[in-house]
């Protein structure tokens, strides 16, 4: 395939480069490895503004183009512009990808691992303390040869297909930040980070609900850690993902015209009704933005005022973003002031907008013929292009409730050696539809107030947490990867029961985003964004938008005249969906609050889960003398040579391992 290039950057009016530009484009061209690009930026800087701290602008641009130059991309300069090819990961076989993907992450990691602050804390979970027995990280971490010197013990004594696999006897434990590990007296967070340390990403906090799960292994001493997760906000734009549950214009519509009869009319009232009661509108009626009667018949010119006022307001908050009401909701919710933060600007603005919409929604509706909600009137909206553009803006905000209570995205889930050797990712995920995994998100949140919800109505707003659906993307875009072909039939757990729980391939993301772009690169957008008359947009708040790290890049980039095709790193992703209950798209659309769940909620299930496992995946590897050999590589004894350590953790005591040979 031939090599295609497009323009990236151009400066000034005549569209030249400047010769200390050029120059760094040449060099960064004959350099192979990372810290050569840095090393060139710098160079670069110093001789242009006399380094870092100069200018944003030109910092900004030398930090992507070595961002790029990590990924592959190649660059010419032709007629005074610079030009730029992505790299063709097409022609790469999939040992390949991973390379690629994987080198351009480990620069953020291993940066991150370089950090005082990061070493000091891997330090301490490395060094044994006498508060609880005298454990560190160590004694969670399964010796090698002691497992498979069970494994092949088991293997000689012939096992059934009945069996339960005494050898590994995995549970889930999900992480609360103040719980210790009642075996080695470890917060059960600091050891869910250590192992997280060992990831090919890097460490980062995610804004919205989460949850940090370990999978641990109660047939061996401390019960080591088989495995690590975590669950986040779901991404609310997935499009693969959004065709298969019915949240497309498309698929929403067909299915009203397909099954109009059965209470969409209904449905349509109610949740226009619902969205419209949780806005605060005390003020804008005191102002004078709206009246009451608005509500029921709402005029364009009303309407058009809301919009004014959401635009107005938004660029106030790019000014005086407010910071102190927002950041007080990083503590405890249950003191928050709700009406305070409801009169920010953000909030106006989100308040405004939302408003404008849904009183848009109502005037299209009746203008197509809605009057009542029944089947007879919903035919008449079916067939009205503005009556359809009304539903589609109803279920978009429908959409956003129901994906920030009902599902979760799967941000992390893999094992940890030894257990890698016997496919224990695919024991990580099939763990993760376990109904401890659905009854802790519904304890965790059932009594947390939704904060965008709360924001918007000045008083708290509190939903009912069903989680029903997780949905994840491969880190590498290459399949296959562990969640292909991830499933059991839910006859494992009662014979009488059909179908089966199963991670299904949905499709492909668009290979857009900013992952590939350093943390230096995003700081240096949001300083250029900073500079310009409009302020900070992007302060990473919550409630202000989706991906701000995307959304940082993209301004600062696109201030400098650099164009948005570096934004697309070219990895497509694959995306699943996990469905945990039969009627998981009922939920989604809000039509039926009881799930029937897939995997029977009873003492049972987790045991079945890992002997499926265990049947499945693992057992057959567990008696081939390779894997044995590999296993037998990761020992806790002194020295510790062991694949769950994370590297590069610059010791400052004896690490004699735990004191008694193995654990």
């Amino acid at each position: 395939m031939p090599q295609e290039w497009s323009e990236l950057y151009s400066q000034g009016s005549a569209g030249d480069l400047s010769p200390s530009l050029r120059r760094f484009v040449r060099r960064i061209q004959r350099r192979s490895a990372p810290e050569d690009y840095f090393q060139v930026a710098d160079e670069t800087l110093a001789e242009l503004d006399g380094g870092p701290g100069g200018v944003p602008e030109t910092e900004l641009l030398v930090s992507a183009l070595c961002d790029l130059a990590v990924q592959g991309w190649r660059f010419r300069i032709r007629n005074g512009r610079l030009e730029g090819s992505a790299p063709d990961l097409s022609a790469l076989d999939q040992a390949g990808k991973r390379a690629r993907i994987r080198a351009g992450h480990l620069i953020d990691r291993d940066a991150q691992l370089r950090k005082p602050a990061t070493q000091a804390f891997l330090r301490r979970m490395e060094r044994r303390g006498a508060g609880h027995g005298w454990h560190s990280i160590f004694s969670l971490m399964r010796d090698g040869p002691s497992l498979a010197e069970a494994l092949v013990r088991q293997a000689s004594a012939g096992s059934t297909s009945e069996d339960a696999a005494p050898v590994v006897q995995p549970y889930v434990q999900v992480v609360d930040s103040d719980t210790h590990c009642e075996h080695t007296g470890l917060r059960l967070q600091d050891i869910w980070r250590y192992f997280r340390h060992t990831w090919t990403t890097a460490y980062n906090s995610i804004p919205g609900r989460q949850m940090s799960i370990l999978v641990r292994d109660a047939a061996a001493p401390h019960h080591p850690v088989i495995g690590i997760a975590a669950l986040g906000s779901s991404i609310v734009q997935v499009n693969p993902r959004d065709r298969w549950i019915g949240w497309t214009p498309e698929e929403f519509l067909k299915r009203l015209e397909d099954d109009e009869g059965r209470g969409w009319a209904r449905w349509i009232e109610e949740s226009w009704s619902s969205l419209l009661g949780e806005i605060r509108s005390d003020d804008f009626l005191a102002e004078e933005v709206l009246s009451e009667a608005q509500f029921s018949s709402p005029s364009s010119e009303t309407i058009a005022r809301l919009r004014t006022l959401a635009d107005d307001e938004r660029a106030m908050h790019a000014i005086s973003p407010q910071t102190e009401v927002h950041k007080r909701l990083s503590g405890n919710l249950d003191n928050a002031d709700w009406l305070r933060l409801s009169s920010t600007h953000l909030y106006r603005s989100k308040r405004a907008k939302q408003l404008a919409d849904l009183l848009e929604v109502r005037s299209r509706l009746v203008r197509a013929g809605f009057a009542r909600p029944n089947a007879t009137h919903l035919r008449s909206v079916l067939t009205d292009p503005d009556g359809r553009r009304a539903l589609t803006t109803l279920l978009r905000y429908v959409k956003k409730v129901r994906v920030g209570v009902a599902m979760m995205d799967i941000v992390v889930c893999g094992a940890i050696p030894p257990y890698t050797h016997l496919v224990g990712g695919k024991l990580v995920g099939l763990m993760l539809t376990s109904p401890t995994v659905v009854q802790a998100y519904r304890q965790r949140y059932a009594r947390s107030p939704s904060i965008i919800a709360s924001g918007l109505s000045g008083r708290v707003v509190q939903r009912e947490p069903r989680l029903v659906l997780l949905g994840t993307t491969s880190l590498y875009g290459v399949s296959p990867n562990q969640y292909d072909r991830l499933s059991i039939p839910r006859s494992e757990f009662d014979p009488s029961l059909q179908g089966k729980v199963a991670y299904r391939k949905l499709g492909r993301t668009g290979g857009y985003g900013s992952y590939h772009l350093s943390p230096r690169t995003v700081r240096l957008a949001s300083m250029v964004s900073a500079r310009t008359n409009r302020g900070r947009e992007v302060r990473s708040i919550f409630g202000e938008g989706v991906n701000p790290r995307f959304r940082k890049a993209r301004a600062g980039l696109g201030l400098i005249g650099l164009h948005a095709d570096i934004l697309r790193h070219g990895i497509n992703r694959v995306v699943y969906g996990v469905p945990l209950a039969a009627n998981f798209r009922e939920i989604l659309i809000a039509r039926n609050v009881r799930p029937q769940y897939l995997v029977p909620h009873r003492s049972d299930a987790e045991p079945k889960l890992a002997s499926w496992w265990w049947r499945r995946w693992a057992r057959n590897r567990s008696e081939r003398p390779e894997i044995i050999e590999q296993i037998c590589r990761h020992q806790t004894t002194y020295p510790v040579q062991h694949g769950a350590r994370v590297e590069g953790v610059e010791a400052e005591y004896e690490d004699l391992g735990p004191l008694f040979g193995r654990s």
